[in-house]
């Protein structure tokens, strides 16, 4: 319960004009949700290994300002292509821009893996749908 001198949120108080974004959107609006970035930081650490806050505050503003930087490389690159979608090859190139190739190989191969997975289960749906119509 907020103090009586506490005077409360200050009318068109935020981040700075700077802060945002062509459509009035600061960085700040786009953050990555703590109970994800939280599972991901501990599936990699031993068990038994707690994060403080802090720590998974800086996670979440680390990553999604890393999301943003890496988007907006991607972004260039579709759009030097002509394109209006930003595709895998975009990511793997802004990727390669940023000097971050080491992480290509990886990707790569995460990203096969996705794109077998979702074809089996499209294949597998296609199958049950073609047979609820036979039957």
């Amino acid at each position: 319960m907020p103090r009586k001198s506490d005077p409360g949120p200050i009318p068109g108080a935020g981040p700075p004009p700077g802060d945002r974004d062509a459509n009035g959107v600061s960085i700040d609006e786009n953050v990555l949700p703590r109970s994800v970035v939280t599972r991901l930081a501990k599936g990699v650490l031993p068990q038994n290994t707690n994060i403080q806050k802090d720590a998974v505050l800086a996670l979440t503003k680390g990553a999604t300002v890393f999301i943003n930087y890496l988007c907006t490389a991607a972004n260039e690159n579709a759009v030097k292509a002509n394109k209006k979608t930003i595709m895998p090859k975009d990511i793997l190139e802004a990727i390669s821009q940023l000097e971050l190739d080491e992480f290509c190989p990886r990707l790569q191969a995460e990203l096969a893996k996705f794109e077998e997975i979702t074809s089996e289960k499209r294949a597998a749906a296609k199958k049950t749908a073609a047979a609820k119509e036979a039957g």
